[in-house]
Parts: C-alpha cells; sequence; structure tokens
C-alpha cells in the first residue's frame, strides 16, 4: 500500500484502508469502526468520511 497520509489523524503509517483514493490508517479505522454515537469524535468521524464520499 503507498505510504499515504490518514485524512483523519493526518499520521503516516504503513497500514489501513483507501477509502476513494484517500487512506484511513489502522488506528483510526479500529476507532472508527468502535466509536459510541454520543462520544463527540463521532461527528468529527462523520463529517471528514461524507466529505471522502460525496466529494466532486
Amino acid at each position: 500500500m503507498e505510504n499515504k497520509v490518514c485524512f483523519l489523524c493526518g499520521k503516516k503509517e504503513g497500514s489501513g484502508i483507501i477509502l476513494k483514493g484517500e487512506k484511513i490508517c489502522s488506528n483510526c479505522e479500529f476507532e472508527l469502526t468502535n466509536i459510541s454515537v454520543v462520544n463527540p469524535k463521532y461527528h468529527y468521524f462523520e463529517e471528514k468520511v461524507k466529505n471522502v464520499l460525496f466529494k466532486k
């Protein structure tokens, strides 16, 4: 996998996933898939992922 910067945390980590050409590092991927909707960071993740999914 290309060594891209995670669009959620800005870190350059070796592993993770690519979402529409943008990287999510393994730490953020884990946090994203295990976060509660009452956690304030949930809305941050939600907006960042929406921006990637629906960018033109």
